[in-house]
């Protein structure tokens, strides 16, 4: 985790995992704890309603997974250029 807060080290795919994770069950909480609202303040004039709103917000939950993971793998291959630009100078300057 020191890796998260300091920048004299660059993050690995292992933390960024790890963060991913703890963040992505933040998220799939909130919207299994947003679900189950929507259908407990449910009537029985408004059932289906309250159904597709509850699906809605697990869709949504879902989505925002998916958009995280996303953000994440372009992250990862951001830092492996990095890396590999780096490794390259690094070489260049040791040919001179």
């Amino acid at each position: 985790m020191r890796a998260l807060f300091s920048f004299d080290e660059a993050l690995t795919p292992a933390v960024l995992t790890v963060v991913f994770q703890i963040v992505a069950a933040v998220v799939a909480l909130f919207a299994f704890a947003g679900a189950i609202a929507v259908l407990t303040a449910v009537n029985t004039a408004g059932f289906f309603t309250a159904l597709l709103t509850a699906l809605g917000v697990l869709g949504l939950g879902a989505a925002v997974i998916l958009v995280l993971r996303l953000l994440g793998e372009i992250w990862m291959t951001q830092l492996r250029i990095q890396d590999r630009l780096s490794l390259l100078v690094e070489q260049g300057k040791e040919r001179r």
